[in-house]
């Protein structure tokens, strides 16, 4: 049986070697810790919490954050610790860190109550993690999707641009040769200075306010699509909202499809006009792309909204076109990812529509069999605590009307 080794009067004590110990443990960790006493004095740390303050260990050793912080995070720091004594267990938040540069970095603390061996807190034990490159990455990448979303709503301006010149041409020409009548009419009535029936010119000018009337609805459309300002949290109306995008994809779908409309009677959902329009016109652009021209009877896109069991408005947009292969449905929400061919298209549509419909508090799925077509339902929450939006009236529709098949 081993006896236990002697100690010598130069051999250091058990309780100092196993501080030793922990001192060097501590000090092999790449983390700043450091533990402090209930009055929130610095009873020790590692080199990695010397080295992240830029403060070295005598100046720091009995100390506490009002020494070595700025006031305002110094009163921040003692806060948190005060809490974290008085409820015990774990602690986590987010803050700041300024180093002695006078650089503030971006940090998560870890922090857990120490007891003493009576089972009562005697102090607090932290880890400082730096989020300072995470955070800054977060904000650069925040800022590009910004402006992939910007660049994806101007590209989707731009193909529009040619299909709304061609709505606005035919009511302008309406608008145009009618009032040319009235005018001519008006001539003769000064020239001949008499009063014959004038039923020709009034509905020459009906004709042409009929043909102003599509063209200021065609632009309002634009201004909602283009709205900076949309609300996330705002009320829309799905028929409305379905018959908008219909609308402005109207130029692409005219020589494709024909739209069966299956759309039942369902509250508002969450989400602005304006940034749901883009979706839902995105969806039928690319219903129209995938199939082809030439027999529109022949190929039904059909809209349909309804409302889940759990109370969520589903909204579908689906085609009878080419279908998607199975292997890309996975990456089919990828940034800059896309199966159209190189030079058409930039991959973000879908991506884009995503990020809209997340930000309302939606989700999409998606299903497609090649020869067979394609589905997706964008599911988002009904908007019944909202005021329910103004219905448009029936000039919308009638802009539609030789589109769109009922039932």
């Amino acid at each position: 049986m081993s006896s236990p080794v002697p100690q010598t009067a130069s051999s250091p004590a058990p309780s100092e070697r196993e501080a030793h110990r922990l001192q060097a443990v501590l000090d092999a960790l790449p983390v700043p810790i450091f533990f402090k006493d209930a009055a929130g004095a610095y009873l020790g740390f590692n080199s990695a919490f010397e080295r992240y303050l830029g403060i070295p260990r005598e100046r720091l050793l009995g100390r506490t954050v009002f020494d070595v912080a700025p006031p305002d995070l110094a009163a921040e720091y003692r806060d948190a610790d005060d809490r974290l004594l008085r409820t015990g267990g774990t602690q986590m938040y987010e803050t700041r860190v300024q180093g002695q540069d006078g650089t503030r970095r971006e940090v998560v603390f870890h922090k857990a109550v120490l007891p003493d061996p009576g089972g009562e807190t005697a102090g607090l034990v932290g880890a400082i993690l730096d989020v300072t490159a995470q955070r800054e990455a977060e904000r650069a990448r925040a800022t590009a999707l910004e402006s992939v979303r910007a660049a994806q709503h101007l590209a989707a301006l731009g193909t529009l641009a040619a299909g709304i010149a061609h709505e606005l041409k035919n009511p302008l020409a309406s608008v145009l040769s009618n009032v040319e009548l009235v005018a001519g009419r008006l001539r003769e009535l000064r020239d001949a200075r008499r009063a014959p029936d004038l039923d020709a010119a009034a509905e020459a000018l009906e004709d042409a306010l009929e043909g102003a009337e599509r063209m200021r609805l065609i632009l309002r459309d634009l201004r909602t699509l283009t709205r900076p300002d949309d609300r996330v949290d705002g009320a829309t109306d799905v028929h409305a909202l379905l018959e908008y995008a219909a609308a402005l994809a109207s130029h692409e779908l005219r020589p494709r499809a024909r739209l069966a409309w299956d759309v039942e009677d369902v509250p508002p959902v969450r989400g602005g006009e304006g940034r749901l329009g883009q979706v839902f016109l995105n969806l039928l652009v690319n219903a129209a792309h995938a199939t082809p021209e030439g027999n529109p009877a022949a190929h039904p896109i059909r809209l349909s909204a309804r409302r889940r069991a759990c109370g969520k408005i589903e909204i579908g947009v689906r085609d009878s076109g080419e279908g998607i292969p199975a292997e890309h449905l996975p990456r089919l929400f990828d940034p800059f990812f896309t199966t159209k061919p190189v030079g058409v298209g930039t991959g973000l549509g879908l991506w884009v529509c995503r990020s809209i419909v997340t930000a309302a508090g939606g989700s999409i799925e998606v299903e497609s069999e090649v020869g067979r077509g394609t589905t997706f339902r964008v599911i988002l929450p009904a908007a019944e605590d909202e005021p329910a939006p103004p219905r448009r009236g029936g000039a919308l529709r009638r802009s539609v009307r030789d589109l769109i098949e009922r039932g």
